[in-house]
């Protein structure tokens, strides 16, 4: 490739390694032009999870990170009625001091590396082993200009996540029997994950996508899953939700779109056709 010297010979290039024998949608002939196959992401509907049991060690906590309302709260008390210990963690950043009810509470913009380790230990150290970890994101302002899309707040949070999978993934994937440990990120897309044809309030939460797949490859064992909840939804919805997804005896799906208790979609495609007529010029298959 690295010989390659014009674009055309690049297109070429790639023309000829795409077609395989007997793979017919990857390149064929028509009408004297050539069509290769691309294809566009959609979502899919899916069936509701059949859940089961978390089979978390007696000993192991649920720390879950909240978005600022009643979800965390609510999410928490749900756990601890199904009589799991829980942590509920907070950010200064994203709550009014008069909702601070979480067992912890810090300044988001005065963490790193190793102040993140430092918290995570003396939350495991008080509580017990991590079982289970749970961020829920909070719902971002409508974005009018370029810099809303870069909010300071979910770019800090985004970073501070993906310090505590680092610290979290070798005590959580430990042990020859791990049980349902799980990983679960929910953000506040659209609910179809990005395509559900409506301005994303949060470009920044799409980044938690490639952090849960990549936790899952290195930690195969580790149940992880991304949940896109659609914006309109309450802070009971999402508890329910969430309590679904992550109870979910299947891990087949990394990725899950919620835009209702009873709507669920995952990540899809469908095959669109680009024609490329041999002189550099490309265009919509029309037929």
């Amino acid at each position: 490739l690295a010989e390659l010297k014009t674009l055309q010979e690049v297109v070429d290039f790639f023309h000829q390694s795409v077609a395989t024998p007997g793979d017919h949608a990857a390149l064929h002939k028509k009408a004297g032009k050539t069509v290769a196959a691309r294809y566009i992401a959609r979502a899919v509907p899916v069936d509701l999870p059949k859940t089961g049991q978390l089979n978390l060690s007696p000993d192991e906590q649920i720390l879950i990170v909240d978005d600022g309302d009643e979800t965390g709260i609510g999410l928490q008390q749900a756990l601890s009625d199904k009589g799991y210990k829980t942590t509920l963690l907070q950010f200064n950043e994203f709550n009014p001091a008069s909702k601070k009810r979480a067992d912890v509470c810090v300044d988001l913009h005065g963490l790193n590396a190793k102040v993140i380790q430092a918290l995570l230990d003396a939350i495991i150290e008080k509580n017990g082993p991590i079982g289970g970890f749970v961020q829920i994101n909070p719902l971002g302002n409508k974005q009018g200009d370029i810099a809303e899309f870069f909010n300071a707040n979910e770019s800090k949070l985004l970073k501070t996540v993906f310090f505590m999978a680092k610290h979290l993934k070798p005590l959580m994937s430990a042990g020859t029997d791990a049980g349902h440990r799980f990983f679960i990120i929910a953000t506040r897309i659209d609910g179809k994950i990005g395509l559900n044809g409506i301005q994303s309030r949060s470009v920044l939460q799409g980044g938690y996508y490639g952090l849960t797949k990549s936790l899952k490859k290195e930690a195969p064992r580790l149940f992880c899953r991304n949940i896109d909840i659609a914006p309109h939804m309450t802070s009971a919805d999402i508890c329910a939700i969430v309590l679904d997804e992550l109870h979910d005896t299947a891990d087949l799906h990394p990725e899950i779109g919620r835009t209702t208790r009873t709507e669920r979609f995952i990540l899809g495609k469908k095959e669109s056709s680009v024609e490329h007529n041999g002189n550099g010029a490309a265009g919509p298959d029309p037929h």
